[in-house]
């Protein structure tokens, strides 16, 4: 592999300097290569495939065509060489059809200036022009997302126009683009990554249109727009970016001007002399550690269009006394409320989906929460170390509370009360032998008395704390039922029979006992080991001249065979 590489290297070299008259064809793989005269920039000289579906031409001049349907291929590992990275292109050309343009399709490749988005293409992969010279982008109405990195490092970008239709521009998209100017997120963006435009040194002009968007740390950090705010409030459209600088006063109100939609990951972090917040009720994201470390922070509750509550957003917030999470959020993020030690009691809402890690661990005067059966994660330790929690009310069943709910370093010590009765089987089918008998059915929060019914009690019985006892050879059914609540389970009763209750053995010889009818495992045990031995499988073998008894066990069931060795 390490040698066919070096080979196509070698040939995409030749083929920039050798001069010919006539045009030369050389093949590698999927790549061919053609060498040209110096004087011929338009004809092909390298072709091949970048994707299932989708092609490249590379012509003399520097421009590389990309054409086809479907996406590019993704360059991530060693083993899939980026087949032009040794050329020469100054401009890419990506046609109508393609779909995605891979990860590290054009990485470092400082010599391309231009380039040129189809208007099929969706998503523009991790790293996809990280390093090119390009310095104006203008995306078409088809692309839905810029992936990690996708323009990291274009130094030379000065203009970026993207689209009506983008809904996420990922982690690192921008970084370090040190001549961009001005950037305008469109209205349909839902999130924008870490650090998106971090250190775009130039960037003097933002505007984020989207009212709905998540966004993740520092993504305008470290711009001019953002050097040169003034202490204080720092807002772009409807987002509050920062709370800059320390200029805070303790009996201070501060007030969030009304129609903002989301306050930025980090704005009031740790600003421990912050007493009072009016937060309006338009606000639908606070994002990552928005407040965390606001010690003195007095709030009471929260904005009623609120959505999404970020990672840490509230942590340590010691002084806080929310008692609600509004009617909208659907998602809490790992350790939002951790150490809230005030909070004496929460109410989950029915549109709450998702309860990360930690939410309210250490919230040592926590004493009551109540969780809706709607939410379906509940992460690790969500409720650990809440030293005075009594209560958890769930209106759901037993069962899908003992399966959501996960503890690690924190034993839930809490009283679980679940609003719906629910029967748990250990199997779907009972096997019995007679005589034998086993429990099948527990209920959980169950009201009133609990009914057990078999089908056939002739086969079976079954007690009135639910424990059944086989009675004879064949198969019934049992139905519980409590609250409205019904659980059914087939029973099988064996009449399980050794092969042999008695058996004659020359010295050194061997038979196998066997039973009909077993149910479960069996055991096998000699009453002397020097006149006859018996297997884990029955093997009986005769050892020497006596009598011995073969005894065997199984579900409560004790069978004999008296063995005589001669």
């Amino acid at each position: 592999m390490k040698n066919l590489k070096k080979g196509i290297a070698i040939l995409l070299a030749t083929a920039s300097v050798v001069s010919a008259s006539t045009v030369v064809p050389l093949s590698v793989g999927a790549v061919s290569v053609t060498a040209v005269s110096a004087e011929d920039t338009t004809s092909v000289i390298q072709q091949g495939k970048c994707g299932k579906s989708v092609n490249y031409k590379l012509t003399g001049n520097g421009i590389l065509t990309i054409s086809g349907t479907g996406n590019m291929y993704d360059y991530d590992n060693e083993e899939i060489i980026v087949p032009w990275v040794n050329s020469y292109v100054s401009t890419v050309v990506i046609g109508n059809g393609v779909t995605r343009v891979g990860n590290n399709s054009f990485d470092r490749m400082n010599n391309i200036f231009k380039v040129t988005v189809g208007t099929s293409v969706k998503s523009i992969g991790s790293n996809a022009f990280s390093g090119t010279a390009i310095h104006q982008l203008s995306l078409p109405k088809s692309v839905e997302s810029i992936e990690v990195e996708a323009f990291k490092n274009c130094k030379g970008l000065e203009e970026v126009t993207l689209n009506e239709g983008l809904k996420a521009i990922d982690n690192f998209a921008f970084y370090n683009c040190s001549e961009l100017k001005c950037v305008t997120i469109p209205s349909t963006v839902r999130s924008i990554g870490e650090s998106a435009f971090y250190n775009c040194s130039s960037l003097d002009t933002v505007d984020v249109l989207s009212k709905n968007v998540i966004l993740g740390n520092y993504v305008f950090d470290n711009t001019k727009w953002y050097n040169t705010q003034p202490y204080g409030l720092v807002y772009t459209g409807t987002v509050l970016y920062d709370y800059k600088g320390n200029a805070y006063y303790e009996n201070q109100t501060i007030e969030i001007k009304n129609g903002t939609t989301a306050i930025a990951p980090n704005a009031f972090k740790n600003l421990n002399g912050i007493k009072k917040i009016n937060i309006p009720n338009s606000v639908n994201f606070i994002g990552n550690t928005a407040f965390a470390g606001c010690t003195s922070l007095q709030l009471t509750k929260l904005p009623s269009d609120l959505k999404y509550i970020g990672e840490s957003a509230f942590s340590n917030c010691k002084n806080i006394t929310v008692t609600s999470i509004p009617g909208k959020v659907t998602t809490i993020k790992e350790s939002a409320f951790r150490n809230c030690s005030k909070i004496s009691t929460m109410n989950l809402p029915l549109s709450v989906k998702s309860i990360g890690p930690r939410v309210f661990l250490g919230c040592s005067n926590l004493k009551k929460v109540y969780i809706k059966n709607t939410v379906k994660e509940i992460g690790m330790d969500a409720l650990g170390n809440c030293k005075n929690l009594k209560d958890v009310y769930f209106t759901g069943t037993r069962l899908q509370w003992n399966s959501l709910y996960k503890n690690a370093g924190y034993k839930l010590n809490a009283t679980i009360h679940c609003s719906k009765t629910s029967i748990k089987l250990n199997g779907k089918t009972v096997n019995l032998y007679v005589k034998g008998s086993k429990k099948n059915a527990t209920v959980y929060d169950g009201k009133g008395k609990t009914t057990y019914k078999v089908n056939n009690s002739g086969i079976a019985k079954v007690t009135a704390d639910g424990r059944v006892i086989g009675v004879k050879k064949g198969i019934t059914y049992v139905e519980v039922k409590n609250n409205g609540v019904t659980a059914k389970f087939k029973v099988t009763v064996q009449n399980p029979k050794l092969n042999k209750t008695s058996l004659s053995l020359k010295k050194g010889k061997s038979y196998t006992l066997k039973i009909t009818g077993k149910v479960g495992k069996a055991t096998f045990k000699s009453s002397n080991k020097t006149v006859a031995t018996v297997s884990k499988n029955g093997n009986v073998k005769a050892k020497s001249k006596g009598k011995t008894v073969v005894t065997v066990k199984s579900n409560g069931i004790t069978l004999k065979c008296n063995v005589t060795v001669k």
